[in-house]
C-alpha cells in the first residue's frame, strides 16, 4: 500500500518553467526523462540545475523523490530537509518527508509533518491521506475515516490520488468508501476500461451484483474481449446462475450460464 502512495506522490509535480536557457531548460529535460522512465538521466539534469542554483527547491524536491523511490532514504531525507530550509511551508516536501517517516517507522515524525502541512492547507489531499495511515496505525479508526473522507473529497480532480483512496479504502475494509471514489474516477474517465473493471469489483463488494455486471458489460462494449472484464463477468454470471438454481429459478440460471458461455465464443457479442 505505501509503495502505491509513493508512486502517486512521485506524480505530483510543481508547475514547470520552460525556457531555452540553463537551468530552466535542464528542468524541462529532467521532467521529460522522468516521463520516459529514465530516473538516472533525470537526476543528472536536476543535478546540473543545482550546480548553478544550489538551493533550487524544485530540483531538490525532485531529487528527493527519486532517492526515495530508489530506497536511498538518508539521501531523500537530506533533500527534503534542504527544501524545507529554503521554503518551510512547502507542502509537497512536508508530505513526502512524512511519507519517508512512515516508511522508516517514525510515526510521530510523520504525524508532525502531515499535521503541519494540513495547518498550512487543510484541503491538501496528500498529507490528509498520509495522516489517515498514521491514525489507522494508532487504532483511531473513526478519526481515520473522517480524515480519509476529507482527503477523498479534496482529491476529486486527481485520478492518482483517487486511486490511492480506493486502495486505502479496500485495504481497510471500507467498501462503500472505495465505491464512491471509484465512481468519481469513472466520471473523470468514462471510457477507461480499467476504471470500469475496478468499479465493477467495488460494486460487487457492496452487494450490487447487477450493477457490477453492467460495469463489466460496458467495458466489453468499449474493449471487446478485454480479459479482465471477461474474467469478472464470467465469474459473476456463473455465481449468479448457481444462486438462481438454488432458489429454483432454472430459467434465470440458464440465461446466466448462456451469457457466460457466449463470452468465450468467437465473433461479435451483444453486451
Amino acid at each position: 500500500m505505501l509503495a502505491f502512495v509513493l508512486a502517486v506522490a512521485c506524480l505530483l509535480l510543481w508547475p514547470r518553467t520552460a525556457g531555452a536557457q540553463d537551468p530552466e531548460d535542464q528542468l524541462v529535460r529532467a521532467a521529460e526523462w522522468e516521463a520516459r522512465g529514465q530516473p538516472g538521466r533525470a537526476a543528472e539534469a536536476y543535478s546540473r540545475v543545482l550546480a548553478v542554483r544550489p538551493r533550487d527547491p524544485y530540483a531538490l524536491y525532485r531529487l528527493g523523490v527519486l532517492d526515495f523511490l530508489a530506497r536511498r532514504y538518508s539521501a531523500a531525507a537530506g533533500r527534503f530537509d534542504a527544501v524545507l530550509a529554503v521554503d518551510p511551508e512547502n507542502l509537497l516536501a512536508l508530505a513526502m518527508r512524512g511519507m519517508l517517516a512512515l516508511q522508516t517507522g517514525q510515526r510521530d515524525a510523520a504525524r508532525r509533518d502531515f499535521t503541519q502541512a494540513l495547518r498550512l492547507d487543510p484541503n491538501a489531499p496528500l498529507p490528509g491521506l498520509g495522516l489517515t495511515f498514521v491514525l489507522l496505525a494508532d487504532g483511531k479508526r473513526d478519526e481515520a475515516l473522517a480524515c480519509f473522507e476529507r482527503a477523498r473529497k479534496d482529491a476529486q480532480d486527481d485520478p492518482g490520488l483517487l486511486r490511492l483512496c480506493v486502495e486505502l479504502a479496500r485495504a481497510e475494509a471500507l467498501p462503500a468508501n472505495a465505491r464512491v471514489a471509484q465512481d468519481v474516477l469513472v466520471e473523470l474517465a468514462p471510457r477507461d476500461a480499467g476504471a470500469l473493471i475496478e468499479l465493477g469489483w467495488c460494486l460487487l463488494a457492496v452487494g450490487e451484483q447487477e450493477l457490477a455486471m453492467n460495469a463489466w458489460r460496458q467495458t466489453l462494449r468499449l474493449v471487446p474481449g478485454e480479459a479482465g472484464a471477461v474474467f469478472a463477468l464470467d465469474w459473476s454470471l456463473r455465481e449468479a446462475a448457481d444462486r438462481a438454481d438454488a432458489a429454483g429459478d432454472t430459467a434465470l440460471a440458464a440465461r446466466r450460464r448462456r451469457e457466460a458461455d457466449d463470452l468465450h465464443r468467437p465473433g461479435p457479442a451483444a453486451y
